[in-house]
């Protein structure tokens, strides 16, 4: 039988700093240091949640929804059911469960220093400085595409479980391959 992946409860990242020795999270209430060569996998996902909507009354259903049509096009007119959330999952060695941090939920000025006022541009800056300091195979392929804005994007996800999964595939084919 197969080993089954399982969800884990990682810890979140929101601030912390970027040291020549390693990358510092403010874990609790204290913070940790965990330098470049313990990172064993960088991954990162796209969720796209759905939301539940409130049905409303049937004509209020059909006014909004021609009035989006007609002032953005068809391909907007389903912009308010799902929700987008990038999420980067580092896979330290000394840790039992994985660091998460969500693009639009992190301090970056403390890990950056100076900062936009846009966390998409944000968090390219910080991926592309974690890039620089560790080697390319700790990186999923989704990551180098985000990273790189490629044509081949990053992986999109139906929800965090799923993404979950993949990291964990990730991290054992890593650990197969040493």
């Amino acid at each position: 039988m197969a080993e089954e992946s399982h969800a884990y409860l990682p810890y979140r990242i929101t601030s912390g700093s970027i040291e020549p020795q390693g990358l510092s999270i403010q874990l609790k209430e204290k913070t940790e240091l965990f330098l470049w060569d313990s990172i064993q996998l960088v991954c990162l996902g796209i969720v796209e949640e759905r939301l539940f909507e409130v049905q409303p009354t049937i004509y209020a259903y059909i006014k909004n929804r021609v009035s989006k049509f007609f002032a953005t096009g068809e391909e907007h007119a389903n912009e308010n059911t799902h929700r987008r959330k990038i999420y980067v999952e580092i896979f330290i060695r000394e840790l039992n469960r994985p660091l998460r941090m969500e693009s639009s939920a992190v301090n970056y000025r403390s890990f950056l220093g100076s900062v936009e006022y846009n966390s998409t541009r944000n968090l390219r800056k910080f991926l592309g400085t974690l890039t620089q300091k560790m080697p390319a195979q700790v990186f999923d392929r989704s990551y180098s595409a985000y990273l790189k804005d490629e044509k081949d994007p990053a992986l999109v996800f139906p929800n965090v479980y799923e993404f979950q999964r993949h990291c964990q595939e990730q991290l054992k084919k890593g650990m197969e391959k040493s």
